[in-house]
């Protein structure tokens, strides 16, 4: 960390692109994050140089996000599988971190309640089999992790899976009740739920677990 450090002392700080500076930023983070466990790591850090240019750089970013399509759909669909209870877009948190979608805290549960939906798109995973997620996107589940979010990862390939509104409703009430952490459910999960439960029953199954390992088994 010490070698990477120097060789960031280095760098033409002018001639680096608004990404690379988020990711210089990103690094700054990681290492702060780390060394909570790795007092030895305090004493590492970016040049002051670079550092404010990345600070600089995550402060432009942060002012300039939008909701997405994908940011109103599961909002609608949380809003429509739990009325009356409204979850949060965008949440910023200490250094990069933001929580896409930040869920209502149930009173009676303690620090773990606090649940954090990542809207999470194909460039954030490896592209080849079995699509491992990348550096940055592990990073930012294990920060959220480190603070008492429970992390639940959509993907936008799943998401577009959903075919209608309903649909959409039935996978994230399911989301919400399985407590399944970094991966949710596969969308199959609910088109088996569908039809298991057919056209006059809305209520969700008894043992979802067990629908889930049984698709896993076949």
């Amino acid at each position: 960390f010490r070698a990477l450090a120097g060789w960031a002392g280095r760098l033409q700080v002018q001639q680096l692109s608004q990404q690379q500076l988020l990711q210089w930023f990103q690094v700054q983070f990681c290492l702060s994050d780390a060394a909570v466990q790795l007092p030895e790591l305090r004493c590492v850090g970016l040049p002051s140089q670079l550092l404010l240019a990345a600070h600089a750089a995550w402060a432009r970013d942060l002012s300039g996000q939008r909701l997405t399509a994908f940011h109103r759909e599961v909002h609608e669909a949380l809003q429509q599988a739990s009325p009356g209870r409204r979850s949060r877009l965008n949440v910023a948190l200490d250094g990069p971190l933001v929580v896409d979608v930040a869920l209502p805290r149930k009173r009676s549960l303690a620090r773990s309640d606090r649940t954090a939906i990542q809207l999470e798109t194909p460039d954030m995973f490896a592209a080849n089999p079995p699509h491992a997620a990348l550096g940055p996107t592990a990073a930012r589940w294990r920060a959220l992790q480190a603070r008492g979010w429970q992390v639940l990862s959509l993907r936008y390939s799943d998401w577009c899976r959903l075919k209608s509104p309903e649909d959409q409703a039935r996978y994230m009430w399911h989301i919400k009740e399985a407590s399944v952490t970094r991966t949710p459910l596969a969308p199959e999960v609910v088109q088996v739920v569908r039809q298991q439960q057919g056209s006059s029953s809305s209520r969700p199954p008894k043992s979802l677990t067990q629908q889930l390992w049984r698709l896993l088994v076949d």
